[in-house]
């Protein structure tokens, strides 16, 4: 969870420095407690940001990939959605999954595991990391399948991320952190996101059968519930900035 943590904070502060808006100035507007709270609270967002200009009315040419190898299918232009899409579409997301991307990441988290001896029952040498790396794909796959596939599907959720694209740096980043806990329905209306902590709750659950045993306790069990949402948060925020980080950093038209 540390890793997620620290990764998104600084991902944070680096936009923040690259932003042509006055960053925070609604970062005061932080996240309520309550979920009943926080779609109150998007519902005013989307209102504020209703007026988007038309550079980012063309969701077809949104990069799906970011950096060039992380899959960005999840990403669309909030002024551009023009309804829930199917089921099948939905499993369609989870096979982004299956990326180099995904195989440099879980690398270097199986790395770092090991550096620090997580997962200690695994052991050392080439046997360790060759388990840690199983089980941290595995873990990986299993919440992206049940996060964007399966309880999307049954709770009739869209599972895509809807860019704000516009606004002060605090409030887009306060928005994008936010979309772990707010989702949208099917039906276009604004929800508590259950799809993503139900995922993150039976993904957690399951590694249960191939962690090693002192890592089966129920703080573990917290722990990785944890981290699997700061992570899809920080990535959220990913998301929510790279068409501006390719546009004035890579000299990137959108």
């Amino acid at each position: 969870m540390f890793r997620a943590g620290l990764i998104t904070a600084t991902f944070c502060v680096f936009l923040t420095s690259v932003s042509a808006q006055t960053p925070y100035d609604q970062l005061a507007e932080s996240l309520p407690d309550a979920a009943s709270s926080l779609v109150h609270w998007d519902a005013h967002s989307q209102t504020s940001t209703s007026g988007a200009t038309d550079s980012t009315k063309d969701s077809k040419s949104q990069n799906k990939r970011m950096f060039g190898m992380i899959p960005n299918s999840r990403t669309v232009e909030r002024s551009a959605y023009t309804g829930p899409i199917m089921v099948s579409q939905k499993f369609k997301l989870t096979t982004d999954y299956f990326s180099p991307f995904t195989l440099v990441f879980v690398g270097m988290s199986a790395g770092f595991d090991q550096a620090f001896d997580f997962k200690s029952g695994y052991g050392q040498g080439a046997e360790g990391y060759a388990k840690r790396f199983g089980a941290d794909f595995t873990s990986g796959f299993t919440h992206t399948f049940f996060v964007n596939g399966v309880f999307p599907s049954l709770l009739h959720q869209d599972p895509r991320y809807f860019r704000q694209g516009e606004g002060s740096a605090g409030s887009r980043i306060s928005y994008a952190l936010s979309r772990a806990v707010v989702t949208r329905q099917d039906s276009g209306q604004r929800a508590f996101n259950y799809s993503a902590l139900l995922g993150s709750t039976v993904s957690s659950g399951l590694a249960h059968f191939y962690y090693p045993e002192s890592d089966r306790s129920a703080s573990g069990f917290a722990i990785r519930i944890g981290y699997q949402m700061l992570s899809e948060a920080g990535f959220n925020v990913m998301r929510e900035y790279y068409p501006d980080l390719a546009r004035k950093i890579f000299k990137k038209k959108k």
